[in-house]
């Protein structure tokens, strides 16, 4: 499903020219480092996942990808702001997400 969203986002990246992205479940993080790396990327992405160990996996397929030399995942990727959240949204829903931020994309692959 990851790889159907990538492709998705990036034959329509230009929706996500400068906003800001909230990815629900983002696995190992392939649609967002499409989108992040494309020449219209987002202000700013958020991943998310509930799981730790996706989690785990997650922010080093980030690291791995940006220029960080670190082992935290760095706060801006190419012209992006970046974050990861351990969120879950059958539990945690709209109220928490909209007092973290207000992001202008929301999206999921099913």
């Amino acid at each position: 499903a990851g790889i159907a969203l990538a492709n998705w986002g990036i034959r329509n990246k230009e929706h996500f020219h400068f906003k800001r992205v909230f990815e629900l479940g983002s696995g190992l993080g392939l649609t967002g480092l499409a989108l992040i790396f494309s020449d219209t990327p987002p202000l700013s992405y958020t991943f998310s996942d509930c799981h730790p160990d996706v989690l785990q996996l997650l922010k080093k397929n980030i690291i791995l990808n940006s220029t960080s030399d670190g082992e935290d995942v760095p706060k801006r990727v190419n012209k992006t702001n970046v974050q990861v959240l351990d969120f879950d949204w059958s539990e945690e829903g709209g109220p928490r997400l909209s007092k973290l931020f207000q992001p202008d994309l929301i999206i999921a692959a099913g």
